[in-house]
């Protein structure tokens, strides 16, 4: 089984006199990295958002076709279960810094997970360390530098 399979996706916003993306199919195997390249407006972003739920779920338009996580329908199974399986980052961090402060922006997706506040504080302390930040948990997320 595929970690990743789509087939047939086409996507059409509300509103819209064409479709966003059409008839786009391929499968990601366990290990394998593939690259999402095109111009503005090619339909990147609405990819990704078809890969996570999103759509059809929470946005309005005509969506056909399938796409499967892991060989769960991400147009049938629960955002909350698809969230422990896929995530998306955006070009622009501006966009997707939720929190003041790095240690509660690595919180907010726990949190949202309802995972419970002990758990929660080991995994933020785990995850940040994992990645050289521990020090830096009380900085402001925005003043974070590459």
């Amino acid at each position: 089984m595929s970690q990743i399979s789509v087939n047939n996706l086409s996507w059409q916003y509300d509103g819209r006199s064409r479709p966003a993306i059409s008839n786009i199919s391929f499968d990601v195997e366990k290990g394998e990295f593939i690259l999402i390249l095109g111009s503005s407006g090619s339909g990147k972003s609405t990819l990704a958002l078809c890969l996570n739920g999103l759509i059809p779920q929470e946005m309005h338009g005509k969506f056909s076709g399938e796409v499967r996580i892991e060989g769960l329908p991400t147009d049938k199974t629960s955002l909350s279960q698809l969230t422990q399986k896929v995530g998306v980052i955006f070009q622009d961090p501006e966009s997707q810094i939720a929190m003041l402060k790095v240690e509660d922006d690595v919180a907010f997706g726990l949190e949202n997970r309802l995972i419970p506040l002990d758990e929660m504080n080991i995994r933020v302390k785990e995850s940040l360390k994992s990645v050289g930040l521990l020090e830096y948990k009380d900085n402001i997320t925005s003043n974070l530098s590459g």
